[in-house]
């Protein structure tokens, strides 16, 4: 609560725990406010066990009058601050731990008919936008993925 100053409604409730803890909290959480591990959209990881990059996840619908392109994370800070300061701190954490700079990156996609494009920014820890890429995705799923993956170790290496 120390960074969100109130009790947080959860809008999506987990529907499959990993842990016991993340199923106490997903019960409790409406009477606490306290959120749950799940927060965190995708923590990447390397063979090393090195996070190399945390991910929110931002999804385009039919009724957002955006097109992907004109999609940022900065058109969401006002109502999501608390969420992209907690994953600054965890952003920060885990630098501590690893003894270097995690990048944090939102990935844009849209469940659009037509719209076949995925958009990634690379978020500084100030909150601001220091990097973007947009790129068009094809038929194939496996293609896809290494795809991007690809662009979003480019972006967060930069």
């Amino acid at each position: 609560m120390k960074n969100s100053n109130k009790k947080m409604k959860i809008n999506k409730p987990l529907n499959y725990y990993e842990t016991d803890l993340e199923k106490y909290l997903q019960i409790t959480c409406k009477d606490t406010g306290a959120l749950f591990p799940g927060d965190c959209d995708m923590l990447l990881y390397d063979r090393q066990n090195l996070c190399r990059c945390i991910l929110e996840f931002k999804k385009t619908t039919q009724r957002d009058a955006t097109p992907l392109e004109g999609q940022s994370f900065l058109r969401h800070i006002d109502r999501d601050r608390s969420k992209y300061t907690r994953l600054n701190i965890l952003r920060t954490a885990l630098a501590e731990r690893e003894g270097r700079a995690i990048p944090f990156a939102t990935v844009f996609y849209s469940v659009k008919a037509g719209e076949n494009k995925i958009k990634i920014e690379r978020i500084g820890p100030s909150l601001q936008l220091e990097g973007a890429c947009t790129f068009a995705i094809g038929p194939d799923p496996v293609e896809n993925q290494r795809l991007i993956l690809q662009k979003t170790m480019e972006i967060c290496s930069q």
